[in-house]
């Protein structure tokens, strides 16, 4: 079985676009049948209930009912199940539907947008980026802080974004999993770096036709930084699987940019990397901005 995997956005456009839930699930390729779903809160407890009602934590989905862009109901969806809300019906990529409160308030619009999965190229906590004041952690840099770039010099941060990654330690180079770069493979790092699969490693060519294929097939074709070829982690036989299996905080940046979307080379304890475009941290990322 082939699934493909889609972020999830609830907004309520009559507050403002308040953000009420963000998620992930797997559709069945061939049946159209959701597979698995996750709240990004706790990204580890699949959520999908093959039972007849939703509930504080369960989502209710019988299993005949499918998700696909011809608008079948994926589920009813319970937003703060309990007193005061109700299901919301969610349908296909309609990119909207109606919540029913059950305290007599009524319908409510709310509207939600998917995103196809392309992996996260996000750096570990506690790795350090090169910044004006030498290295410092990712964790704790913010909107505007200077990072030294490969070729344009100190650039601000304009956006800063997190979020869980459940490192499922998969012998399979996967890219929704962490790979850790060591010295003796990356002879230019000053302590070993730890990315996600779908990070790429900024790199003058890649080492042969095999390698370059395998890059267009994780990335859908072959992108270019700064003039250097981005290698994702998960391609680069020099990075490894990280040891470790549990739940790790992922970050990524984006620095400013006249054009939203390109991205630059920086460097990551010590190895030459991509940063985000704004672009797809803002729209895409599905991560948490901070301030």
């Amino acid at each position: 079985m082939t699934t493909t995997r889609y972020y999830i956005r609830l907004t309520l456009p009559d507050s403002g676009d308040l953000v009420i839930f963000t998620g992930f699930f797997d559709v069945d390729d061939s049946t159209h049948i959701v597979q698995t779903f996750y709240d990004s809160i706790n990204p580890t407890v699949d959520i999908r209930s093959t039972g007849n009602n939703g509930g504080p934590t369960y989502l209710y989905y019988p299993g005949w009912l499918c998700f696909d862009g011809g608008g079948c109901n994926i589920t009813s969806f319970p937003y703060l199940y309990g007193a005061t809300t109700g299901d919301y019906n969610m349908y296909g990529n309609t990119g909207f539907s109606t919540g029913n409160f059950v305290n007599g308030i009524g319908n409510i619009t709310y509207e939600f947008s998917l995103i196809p999965y392309s992996g996260f190229p996000c750096f570990k906590e506690g790795t350090m980026i090169l910044t004006d004041k030498g290295y410092r952690s990712i964790q704790e840099l913010r909107k505007g802080d200077l990072i030294e770039t490969y070729k344009h010099g100190l650039k601000p941060i304009d956006m800063i974004g997190k979020r869980p990654l459940h490192h499922v330690c998969s012998e399979e180079r996967i890219k929704d999993q962490l790979y850790v770069c060591r010295v003796d493979q990356y002879p230019e790092i000053t302590e070993e770096l730890v990315i996600t699969g779908c990070h790429s490693v900024l790199v003058d060519r890649y080492v042969d036709q095999e390698q370059r294929s395998m890059v267009t097939e994780t990335l859908g074709k072959i992108y270019l930084t700064d003039g250097k070829a981005r290698l994702p982690a998960c391609v680069d036989k020099r990075a490894t699987v990280y040891e470790k299996k549990g739940t790790y905080t992922i970050y990524h940046i984006a620095l400013e940019h006249d054009d939203y979307f390109m991205n630059y080379g920086v460097y990551a304890n010590g190895l030459l990397v991509e940063t985000s475009s704004k672009r797809y941290l803002k729209e895409l990322s599905n991560m948490e901005l901070i301030e």
